[in-house]
């Protein structure tokens, strides 16, 4: 699959479910996307797993770490607007 979420290549991709991510000598990441419907209420759940290698990874992930959740909220504001969430 070529399609991508951003930066990130989608690893799966369902009516239900996106996973996106990449892997690199540093680190490992992936993110969810799950649309969870319970009767007439349908909420969004994200996620995201880090899995660092080196000192690199992990100095990296301090420095964005404060960053993360304005950047995911820009995410899926972007998905919002393009009419795919």
């Amino acid at each position: 699959m070529d399609e991508k979420i951003g930066a990130w290549p989608i690893f799966y991709l369902s009516s239900e479910e996106l996973v996106a991510g990449r892997d690199n000598r540093h680190l490992d990441f992936r993110l969810s996307i799950m649309r969870v419907e319970q009767g007439q209420t349908v909420a969004i759940v994200i996620s995201t797993v880090c899995i660092t290698h080196n000192w690199f990874g992990r100095a990296y992930m301090q420095l964005i770490r404060p960053f993360h959740r304005w950047g995911l909220k820009l995410l899926i504001r972007q998905a919002i607007l393009a009419g795919r969430l």
